[in-house]
Order: C-alpha cells, then structure tokens, then sequence
C-alpha cells in the first residue's frame, strides 16, 4: 500500500522532467540544425547580409525601415547601404549619398572565432565607395558589418544573415 502511494506521488515528478528532458533535446537539435544550414550558405558564398540599424562614427544610431543588404552570390557582391556620417571629400556628379555598388573583383577572407561564428572581410578592389568590409556572423545568424572608405568616417551596421533565393 505505502508502494502504491509513493509511486502515485512521484509518477507526475518523473512525468515532467522526461517531459523537459525531450524538449530541451529539440530545442538543440534544432539549434544545430540552424547553425549548419548557417555553416552551408557562408561557405557556399550564397547569403544577404540586412541591415537594421546603422550607427555612424558620431554615435549616433538609426534604425533602418527599407531594407538595405549586402548580397554575396558566389563571385560577385551587391552593395545597398546608406551612409550616415562625414566625407572627407565630395566626388562632383556623385548624387548617390550611400554605399551601392557591384563587383566581382574583390577579395573575401573567412577566419572562424573561438565562439562558433565567423569574421569576414571584404575588400572590393574596384570601388571607392567602400575600401574594406568587416563582416562578423554571430553562431544565430546575426551580423555586425563595418564598411571603411578612404574618404568617409567609418559606418556600422547591425542586422541578420539570409540565404539567397534561388531567383537572381
């Protein structure tokens, strides 16, 4: 009798924690699962950075409301960012203000960071309105970019990381 009511005692106890036990199992596997599709698209060279906020030299942050993103397609790189901040030197005839531009002539650097993200740099070798990249990918997919030029204040820029659609 005292069996019955020790095992009626502990049977909803033993319910719950295989109950949390097999949630947090999903929970991982599906972790796991995002970080390798992430791994997948960074080395194939198919993703589009979108940016959400972007913060000048200054200080000073804005939150984005069109979309702006650096999309990488294998060998060639789109840029569609807007620029906040102080130019050093003004090009007559240039009346696009932000950071846009095509290449296929640029080099793209992977490192791997003790935390399971990425750090990557790109330097576009034909494009003045962007001297060098900086493109850290957190595990979760998010990114942090800081675009220098040589006559601009340096721009950052926070958002997440996408796979390319299969449409160009």
């Amino acid at each position: 009798m005292k069996f019955r009511n020790m095992l009626r005692l502990f049977m909803p106890a033993l319910l719950l924690v295989s109950t949390t036990t097999f949630a947090q199992t999903t929970k991982e596997e599906k972790k796991k699962a995002e970080y390798e599709q992430l791994k997948a698209i960074l080395d194939a060279r198919q993703y589009t950075f979108i940016a959400q906020t972007a913060t000048s030299m200054g200080g000073r942050s804005r939150q984005l409301t069109s979309e702006y993103t650096v999309k990488i397609h294998g060998d060639s790189l789109e840029a569609d960012l807007p620029y906040y901040g102080r130019a050093y030197s003004a090009n007559p005839g240039d009346l696009d203000g932000g950071i846009r531009f095509q290449s296929t002539s640029f080099t793209y650097t992977v490192k791997d960071t003790k935390n399971g993200g990425w750090f990557i740099t790109i330097i576009p070798e034909d494009k003045k309105k962007a001297s060098k990249m900086d493109l850290s990918i957190s595990q979760g997919g998010f990114g942090t970019l800081q675009v220098s030029s040589t006559n601009r204040q340096m721009i950052s820029f926070y958002g997440n990381i996408r796979a390319n659609s299969t449409k160009r």
